[in-house]
């Protein structure tokens, strides 16, 4: 499977919110707003990333990303339900995540 990369457009609004999808399952929800549209993640905690860490790299680096002109991409592994993140500061992370 190949990837999608979703890398165009220009960062509007951006929301990260941890969710509470049953009382033993929390999951974080990111929601990007570019001129060209709205995407929407379900990300989940595993061995790479804890809640607290998701919620702060995705806030530190969408915030970056929209206050200058440095970029935020995300590659998408849909067969794994994984992504991959490469922050402004030129990192790249993966997640355990799905486009919802």
């Amino acid at each position: 499977m190949g990837y999608l990369n979703l890398n165009s457009g220009t960062i509007q609004n951006f929301s990260v919110s941890q969710v509470a999808e049953s009382s033993d399952l929390i999951v974080v929800h990111v929601t990007i707003d570019t001129d060209l549209g709205t995407t929407k993640y379900r990300i989940c905690e595993d061995t790479r990333a804890t809640i607290k860490d998701i919620i702060n790299d995705f806030n530190n680096g969408l915030n970056t990303a929209k206050s200058s002109d440095a970029d935020f991409y995300i590659n998408e592994y849909q067969e794994r339900d994984y992504i991959f993140v490469t922050f402004p500061n030129g990192e790249t992370k993966q997640y355990t995540a799905k486009r919802i």
